[in-house]
Parts: C-alpha cells; sequence; structure tokens
C-alpha cells in the first residue's frame, strides 16, 4: 500500500482512513476528528466501479471495515438511525434529538404501510431511506478498497441454504432453523419475481426486506451471544448506548471486536454484514429492471430511465458529540452500571430490531398453512410485515 492517495471528489472524505489503514503515520484517533460533513455518505453520487470481486473477506479488506464503520460516529449513525425508524417513544425522540441534532426528528413512519403508487402525494418513502441509506454505506466501502487496490465483496444472489453459507454456531432455533430458511426462501422468490416487483413501489420492496428478510437474515448470521468480553449486553441486550451522548470513560464497545450482528452499533464491523446487504441491494437492481429503469439517481436530470430516489433521509450525528468528549469529571466511572434511562433505551431499541424475526410460534402457523411442505414457494412478505408493525396492537 502506498500513502500518497489521489483525492478525487469521492476519496477526500475517505483520505484520514486510508493513510492510516495504509500504515501512514496518522494517528489512529484521526478519522474520529474528521468533521460530521466529510462522514456524509449522501456526498457519494457516482457508483464505484469495482473490478475484482471475492466472496470472502480477506485482513485487508476487514482493515477497511474496521477504518470505516468502526468509528463511535458510523456506529452512532447506523444504531441511532434503526431505533429511530423503530418507532421511538416521544421522550426518547426529544432526548435523542437534543444530544444528536434535529435532523434525526425527520424520519418518515414505517406506519401506515406505504403504497404502490410512487407518484401519489400520500406516498411514504420509507422503505426507499432503507434502502438509500445501505446502498450510500456500499459505495462508501467500496471506494476505500478500490481506492487501495482491493477487491469489492460479492453480494449475495439470494438466500444462502446452509452448505452455501454455514450458520455461525450450532443453532438450530428461530431464525437460524430449517423451517425458517424455507420460509425466508419463499420470501426471496417473491422478492426475485418480475410480477411481483412490477407490482410494488421501490418503498414497498424495502420496507417488506427490512422487516423480513433483512432482520431474519441479521439474526440468522448472528452468533447467538454477543462476542467475549461484551458482558454488558446481557442485561441490556446490545450495546448500552448513553444516548445523553455522556460516555463512561473506558467505553469498550468501539472496540472492533464488538462486530455482533445483531446489533445495528456493531452489525456493520462483521463481514456477513456485506453480504446481506449486497443482496439487499441486488433486489434494488432487480426492481429498476422490473420497472424498465437502467440507472437510479438522487438527480436524474432529465435522464431516461433513470429512476429518481424519493427517500433519501440518512439523519445526522452532531460533531460535537464525536469530537468533544465531556471533561472527566462529568464522564461516569466505567466500573458504574448504566442509567436506568440508558438500559431502558437500549433495551427497547433492541427489541424494535427482532420486528419480523421469526419466532417458534410464526413457524408453528407456517406449517398449520402449508402441511407437508417442504420447499420455497412464492409468499407475499406485504401481510407478515403489515401484521407485525401497522396492527393496532404492535403500535
Amino acid at each position: 500500500m502506498v500513502c500518497a492517495l489521489k483525492q478525487n471528489s469521492s476519496l477526500v472524505l475517505l483520505l484520514s482512513f486510508m493513510l492510516t489503514a495504509s500504515g501512514c503515520s496518522t494517528p489512529k484517533t484521526a478519522i474520529e476528528r474528521l468533521p460530521a460533513h466529510e462522514h456524509d455518505m449522501a456526498a457519494l453520487t457516482a457508483p464505484v466501479v469495482c473490478t475484482s470481486w471475492t466472496d470472502h473477506v480477506s485482513p485487508e479488506q476487514q482493515e477497511v471495515i474496521n477504518g470505516l464503520v468502526a468509528t463511535r460516529f458510523h456506529r452512532l449513525h447506523h444504531a441511532f438511525w434503526h431505533a429511530t425508524r423503530a418507532g421511538l417513544e416521544p421522550s426518547e425522540m426529544t432526548r435523542m434529538v437534543t444530544a444528536f441534532g434535529n435532523s434525526w426528528a425527520d424520519v418518515h413512519s414505517v406506519c401506515p404501510a406505504p403504497e404502490s403508487d410512487s407518484k401519489s402525494s400520500a406516498y411514504n418513502p420509507v422503505g426507499e431511506d432503507f434502502l438509500f441509506m445501505h446502498r450510500q454505506m456500499i459505495e462508501m466501502l467500496r471506494a476505500g478498497f478500490v481506492s487501495l487496490g482491493l477487491p469489492c465483496i460479492s453480494d449475495w444472489q439470494h438466500v444462502p441454504a446452509v452448505d452455501e453459507w454455514p450458520l455461525p454456531d450450532d443453532s438450530t432455533e428461530g431464525a437460524k432453523s430449517p423451517e425458517a430458511l424455507r420460509q425466508l426462501q419463499g420470501w426471496d422468490t417473491a422478492f426475485q419475481n418480475t410480477e411481483w416487483l412490477k407490482s410494488h413501489s421501490l418503498s414497498q420492496l424495502g420496507w417488506a426486506v427490512e422487516f423480513s428478510l433483512h432482520n431474519n437474515l441479521h439474526m440468522r448470521y448472528a452468533t447467538d451471544q454477543p462476542p467475549t468480553g461484551f458482558n454488558g449486553v446481557a442485561e441490556t441486550g446490545g450495546a448500552p448506548l448513553p444516548y445523553d451522548g455522556i460516555y463512561p470513560v473506558d467505553w469498550i464497545y468501539d472496540d472492533a471486536r464488538y462486530n455482533w450482528l445483531a446489533d445495528p452499533y456493531g452489525a456493520a464491523v462483521n463481514p456477513i454484514f456485506w453480504k446481506i446487504h449486497g443482496y439487499v441491494d441486488h433486489l434494488v437492481g432487480l426492481w429498476l429492471g422490473a420497472h424498465g429503469f437502467d440507472s437510479i439517481s438522487t438527480q436524474c436530470h432529465g435522464a431516461r430511465r433513470c429512476y429518481t430516489w424519493k427517500g433519501t433521509w440518512l439523519g445526522n450525528i452532531a460533531e460535537e458529540k464525536v469530537t468533544t468528549p465531556p471533561p472527566r469529571a462529568e464522564r461516569p466511572d466505567s466500573s458504574i452500571r448504566p442509567s436506568t434511562d440508558t438500559v431502558r433505551f437500549t433495551q427497547r431499541r433492541m427489541r424494535h430490531q427482532r420486528v419480523g424475526v421469526l419466532t417458534a410460534a410464526d413457524l408453528a402457523k407456517k406449517r398449520a398453512q402449508r402441511p407437508g411442505s417442504d420447499g420455497p414457494a412464492l409468499e407475499d412478505p406485504i401481510p407478515f410485515v403489515n401484521a407485525k408493525l401497522c396492527t393496532p396492537e404492535k403500535q
């Protein structure tokens, strides 16, 4: 790797990281001190051109992943992005907006379900937000790989069977069960079906994918327990985020070893995250083709066969919450248990990350509906997601 890097428009925001990853003398904390706008994923508007691909992540590629998304800035962004759209209580939203910036208040609601007509004045782009934000993450990572001459991570093209991609442990419960795999493959069959795609908007696709396949794939490929050394997760279910922005002195959850797929604060550090989201992004391409589009952009500028993103909500982490820690006297000692508010908030945000994850009751119901069925069948995920998210008792 060389320290001299070309600063073109798509790579300026990666400069500090690339110097560190390539063995130059820039301090490890440099990327954490970049101004917030240099982390803005929306700046990456042109697709990155990858010239080579790899199915598995190499140590060199993992360094790139760690340098980009193991930082507190990106961990917070990803965790709060998911927590905010998952339906925080008004008091929680108020505190989070106060601590981390007004842009979080602009989130689109996940209910009611998006409409099929993207031209409708009532169109809810919440599903596009999901697809757009994660596509920006993918493009950002690919820019890092390409700038260092590394291959990009190839996408999953379908939900993999166990012999194609093994599970991380011996568990066969819930999302890891054979019954769950058949259900995931049934949804996959719908998402890959041209007629299904033609009859649904991009927002419906993203909304349905997030709370069916996406959430289940995260849990399917997450270890049942978090990585060793992060015992605080046992009580909270995820990294106990102090959403007032006041961190313990030796906060351990920014360590690259905290890469638990079950928690949005650590998930993106895990190599499997990029396989899951590569698959999700693959579905965007299928949707475009089904609707006669060749490309997608925030600014089509009248280009033919180009779909203009209608959901581009990203949120933003206030710069000072990353770059300026409170004075030591104001920071709680690390030996002190997280506050009650922090515990409750984390428990709540983690419960929302499980929406749509298949339970024993879900699977028993499916068996009753399709007795003797042992193979995937096209099944519309919209009713399933709507029942999990938008029935009166769920709201």
